[in-house]
């Protein structure tokens, strides 16, 4: 392999740890919602669909850092930082879609566009009422 290739690997390698240890902890950011259960218990059947995402996130973060192939962090470059803050910010709100997505409120672009929304705090929403959305979102 030459000198730039395994470098370039390398790289990636470190992006794919760092990307995967933030997402083993995006995963307990998803579950947050599950807290407002306490205020509204009728809404718990809506629990299902972050559990679900949370889940989702954490074996997503754990199988990059597998594949990564690197057992401990390493200092990055301001490169790799740009990569990662780019994958983080699309993977992020891929599973902030989801618990939409698997409770049939919205379908996928709708959801993209919500997450978005809420991650930029834009103040734009696909929901016509929101008050007929439940008020664990």
């Amino acid at each position: 392999m030459s000198d730039y290739l395994s470098v370039v690997v390398r790289r990636f390698r470190i992006v794919l740890w760092n990307v995967g240890t933030l997402f083993t902890w995006f995963s307990a950011i998803l579950l947050f919602p599950l807290v407002f259960l306490i205020f509204y218990p009728e809404e718990i059947h809506y629990a299902l669909g972050f559990v679900e995402s949370a889940v989702l996130s954490f074996i997503f973060g754990i199988a990059m850092k597998l594949v990564s192939g690197i057992k401990e962090s390493h200092v990055i470059t301001v490169q790799e930082g740009a990569v990662i803050v780019l994958f983080s910010w699309i993977f992020a709100i891929f599973f902030s879609a989801l618990p939409f997505i698997f409770m049939k409120i919205l379908n996928f672009s709708q959801a993209v566009f919500e997450a978005t929304s809420g991650w930029t705090t834009t103040g734009l929403t696909m929901i016509t009422d929101v008050t007929k959305i439940p008020r664990i979102f």
